[in-house]
């Protein structure tokens, strides 16, 4: 089963105010692959903590009810696992995030 990270989702779904360059319209187009195939039944995982990303842009880029609707069809679907995090998962990303400098949500990931 796949990981579906948050920027999966929104370059899917939202679009830019700025002109994409080559490679942003390469990985866009390859996102919409990815969240086709999900609507088509490809098994999937992600996290609470992906979620909450992702409905705090919806919400902010589009409105309250387009989060409300995309949180719906989320937990609705199936084929979605969501996997919650918990204080021990954000604990164990600490050290991730450090040695990988990466944020903390995509160490928890």
């Amino acid at each position: 089963m796949r990981f579906i990270d948050s920027n999966i989702f929104l370059h899917a779904y939202l679009t830019r105010r700025k002109p994409l360059t080559k490679r942003e319209i390469e990985f866009k187009d390859r996102a919409k692959e990815i969240i086709e195939r999900v609507n088509d039944g490809e098994r999937v995982t992600t996290t609470t903590t992906q979620v909450a990303e992702i409905l705090n842009i919806i919400e902010s880029r589009l409105g309250q009810d387009e989060a409300v609707s995309f949180l719906s069809r989320v937990l609705t679907m199936n084929n979605i696992m969501l996997v919650s995090v918990s204080a021990d998962d954000y604990a164990d990303a600490v050290a991730t995030a450090r040695d990988l400098r990466l944020g903390p949500n995509d160490a928890v990931a």
